[in-house]
């Protein structure tokens, strides 16, 4: 399998992400979501390490779906819930989002709500104007995956922390990302917000781009997840639905 020499980055002055073919195959027609579970090991360095585990579940809930990103340490804990539509073009649409976190007994909780009728998101006591393509940190996720799998190009927007900001997401291409079952072929995604701040992402091109790694530093503390265990469709399975 070769990767095109293409990499994600700005295309305009407005820095929209551009996300391009990575694989060399034939173009696949837009695939519907698949339900999923994941479960990782997790470190988590705020000034004292911290180990644990976390999950992933995405789930179809009447008219909308779910997926849920939790995350359990000895002394801290996250918990990012987001409800979002899939539109029949396979456009995703957030609807609500929210994040609670406690280390050492101090909690923070973030809600986010976005209008689509009104063009408008608010988080917490802010209200912005919004435009298309605009995500939360778990929609994100899906959003990249799905444009991987569909070799689809995408502007998108992260609402995150009371801000609206475009992120250039740079394609590292096939990197080795050790995991519990061993090392993972991935493709490495990467996005920084600013000097202090970056995310790197790896999907698995074999389980239909399941994220099996994941790295945020944010002002000097780090967090990772590293895939355990998943339950998820196959490339070859997620191709064959489609036929």
């Amino acid at each position: 399998m070769l990767l095109t020499q293409k990499v994600f980055r700005a295309i305009s002055p407005q820095r929209h992400l551009c996300i391009a073919a990575v694989m060399g195959l034939l173009s696949l027609p837009a695939l519907a979501l698949e339900a999923f579970t994941a479960e990782y090991d997790l470190s988590w360095d705020v000034g004292i390490n911290l180990t644990g585990t976390a999950s992933q579940a995405l789930t179809r809930e009447a008219e909308h779906w779910r997926f849920d990103q939790q995350a359990n340490a000895s002394v801290g804990s996250l918990q990012e819930t987001s409800l979002f539509r899939e539109q029949a073009d396979g456009q995703l649409l957030p609807l609500e989002f929210a994040r609670a976190t406690r280390v050492l007994g101090r909690k923070k909780e973030q809600n986010v709500r976005f209008n689509w009728n009104q063009n408008t998101v608010q988080m917490d006591d802010t209200t912005l104007e919004l435009d298309s393509n605009v995500f939360d940190p778990l929609t994100l996720q899906l959003a990249l995956r799905k444009a991987l799998i569909e070799q689809a190009s995408l502007d998108v927007k992260l609402a995150d922390r009371g801000r609206i900001k475009d992120y250039p997401i740079d394609n590292l291409g096939l990197t080795r990302v050790m995991t519990r079952n061993g090392p993972i072929e991935a493709v490495q995604l990467r996005y920084q917000k600013n000097e202090s701040s970056q995310t790197d992402l790896w999907f698995d091109p074999q389980r239909d781009y399941l994220m099996v790694a994941l790295k945020s530093v944010r002002d000097g503390k780090v967090f990772t997840l590293s895939l355990r265990s998943a339950t998820v469709k196959t490339m070859e399975e997620a191709q064959a639905t489609t036929q």
